[in-house]
């Protein structure tokens, strides 16, 4: 990722303007390591059809900035509406590891 250190040359409203990296180099700020996991089962479809991946499903400290990222969380939802409705299906967020067969 890259920090935001001058606001004037970096604006977060203006997708058009890139960022230097001599003024704001990437950072890596995580890695993740899962472990194998089975791919496919019946339970998991059905399961799996009823999520959305949403970037702003995060606090709100790390939720996405600028308007490109505001018109993506619109075409998220619309999305996500059309494929339950057409599925015929309500939604199911997990709110823990534990809740994801």
């Amino acid at each position: 990722m890259q920090l935001c250190t001058d606001i004037e040359s970096m604006p977060i409203e203006d997708a058009s303007v890139a960022w230097s990296e001599t003024d704001s180099p990437y950072r890596t700020v995580a890695r993740l390591t899962l472990p194998p996991q089975t791919a496919w089962t019946e339970a998991r479809a059905a399961y799996d059809d009823r999520l959305a991946y949403n970037p702003a499903h995060a606090l709100r400290a790390h939720q996405p900035l600028g308007s490109i990222m505001r018109a993506r969380m619109r075409a998220y939802q619309a999305t996500q509406r059309f494929r339950l409705d057409a599925n015929g299906i309500a939604p199911a967020e997990p709110g823990r590891a534990a809740d994801i067969p």
